[in-house]
């Protein structure tokens, strides 16, 4: 699946959203499933999910409020930086790198401190909203992740054990 020339492997979905934003009919560019608007996509019904909240269902966004409102939440994860108190609770991410499967932008590499998973668990994140390696933190659609030690090859480790496809590929963040 190729990217487009213009894909920023440092905020990966920022263009896709100023496509949506300056298009007649959003909906159907999002049916169109190509990376990284497909991430979009996919993303959009577990925003809208969360946005159900019990006793509040009249405070709901929908149809063309609620993309927007979409959009609106997309671009602050792919252009704000973190706060220090987001950074200090933040997991670690050591050998890390960036990397494209199915058809996220995601963040592969060995994790120290999440609160779900297990100590230096090998992991691949939700789809990365913004990666600054030179500062030592990402955002993905989930959290905030600190980052440690780049490593290229732990996309191939992590093929060759079974935990990811084999067309899953890597992103240099620093293009």
């Amino acid at each position: 699946m190729p990217m487009p020339m213009s894909f920023n492997p440092r905020a990966p979905l920022l263009e896709a959203i100023a496509e949506l934003r300056a298009t007649q009919d959003p909906l159907a560019l999002l049916q169109a499933r190509t990376p990284p608007l497909a991430t979009l996509a996919l993303l959009l019904p577990d925003y809208r999910d969360r946005q159900l909240t019990p006793g509040r269902e009249s405070d709901r966004v929908s149809g063309d409020h609620l993309l927007e409102a979409f959009l609106d939440y997309m671009e602050r994860l792919s252009t704000e930086p973190p706060g220090d108190e987001d950074l200090r609770d933040a997991p670690l991410l050591e050998n890390w790198c960036a990397g494209l499967m199915d058809p996220f932008p995601r963040l592969f590499g060995q994790v120290t401190g999440h609160p779900r998973l297990r100590l230096n668990a090998r992991i691949f994140t939700s789809p990365y909203c913004q990666l600054r390696p030179e500062k030592g933190w990402a955002r993905t659609w989930s959290r905030f992740y600190r980052l440690g030690q780049y490593d290229r090859g732990v996309l191939d480790g992590l093929k060759r054990d079974g935990v990811i496809g084999s067309h899953s590929r890597i992103i240099e963040p620093w293009l």
